[in-house]
């Protein structure tokens, strides 16, 4: 979950100072629809994920996709703070 509001954040930051756009069409609308709603999506998804996760028994590729979302997560992350910085 922090993943998620770390990058909702940075995301929102790159976007309002016109360093980055949101690549995924879907979140590029419902971010100029609703920055609120962007942000309530964001992170909830995440969320939502995990809590039904919860509900089930974990199967071997279940956590290989887990991890490996994780790691894409965290990839993006890295790649927003690297834009970042190049503008400071």
């Amino acid at each position: 979950m922090l993943l998620a509001v770390v990058d909702s954040f940075f995301t929102d930051f790159g976007i309002q100072k016109q360093y980055i756009t949101e690549a995924n069409p879907l979140m590029a609308f419902i971010y100029d629809t609703s920055i609120l709603g962007f942000y309530a999506l964001k992170i909830s998804l995440p969320c939502v994920l995990l809590y039904l996760l919860t509900m089930i028994e974990p199967k071997r590729y279940l956590k290989l996709l887990i991890g490996s979302a994780l790691l894409l997560y965290s990839v993006v992350l890295v790649q927003h703070i690297y834009w970042l910085s190049l503008v400071f």
